[in-house]
């Protein structure tokens, strides 16, 4: 049950990275957010 964390994290990192610096950067980190919660899911899958 890893796999629950990860993005949850992930998103509260956007909010609080798109209050600090706006809205400029907080595409390029959606897009990592993104590639997190795709190494999320694989991890799941693996484990499971």
């Amino acid at each position: 049950m890893t796999a629950g964390p990860w993005p949850a994290s992930a998103e509260t990192a956007l909010r609080a990275g798109s209050r600090k610096r706006g809205g400029s950067r907080s595409f390029q980190l959606s897009d990592g957010a993104g590639q997190l919660s795709d190494g999320a899911g694989q991890l799941g899958k693996s484990a499971g």
